[in-house]
């Protein structure tokens, strides 16, 4: 399966008192996870999340980055800048056999939001921890399969309806100075990530 990407390149002001004191990075919210195994006679396992989503879909390790945050560090024109890269790829794993009962269709419809955020991280300041959204996109997957059973042995066949990694937004929340602009999303920080809140449902 195809993968979401994004990178990008942020560059900080020259007029920054230190840009060693700001990190940048990914952060993404998970808004629906939908996955879903049907087994033989109406068995199902779904995935559920408590708390409800929407989620922060962060590494557990490293709330509330989705993964490592980067800091600002000089080109070779002395501009103060971070690159940025990062991929996520939807997937979710079950038995082929619940019981005795053989799995028969899957599906995965996931939709998130994910910013490009700066940090405010210098140790003893009043407002270490402020955040500013750059930029922000939403995106989802739909995956669908039928699984055929041959002599015990399962295959998965594509099934219509789904689509790959498609983005469905793509927005600034920078004017044209860089001066941050109203109206961003709401951005889940806190709180248990989306890997922590789910279970399964059988």
């Amino acid at each position: 399966m195809p993968s979401f990407s994004w990178s990008d390149c942020v560059t900080i002001s020259q007029n920054a008192a230190n840009p060693g004191d700001f990190k940048v990075g990914f952060v993404q919210n998970a808004l629906i996870l939908t996955g879903l195994a049907v087994y033989a006679n109406n068995v199902t396992w779904a995935d559920t999340y408590n708390p409800p989503l929407p989620l922060d879909d962060a590494d557990p390790n490293n709330k509330p980055w989705y993964d490592a945050p980067k800091t600002f560090g000089q080109d070779g024109l002395g501009n103060n800048v971070a690159l940025l890269v990062t991929d996520d790829l939807p997937s979710t794993a079950r038995p082929t056999l619940s019981g005795n009962n053989q799995i028969q269709s899957m599906q995965l419809a996931d939709s998130f939001t994910i910013w490009i955020v700066v940090k405010f991280d210098k140790n003893g300041d009043r407002d270490r921890g402020a955040t500013i959204r750059i930029w922000h996109v939403d995106w989802d997957i739909d995956y669908r399969a039928t699984i055929q059973w041959n002599n015990g042995v399962p295959t998965p066949q594509i099934a219509q309806g789904g689509h790959a990694p498609a983005i469905t937004a793509d927005v600034s929340h920078l004017n044209q100075q860089g001066v941050p602009q109203p109206g961003a999303p709401r951005m889940v920080t806190c709180g248990p990530t989306a890997k922590e809140a789910m279970s399964i449902k059988k």
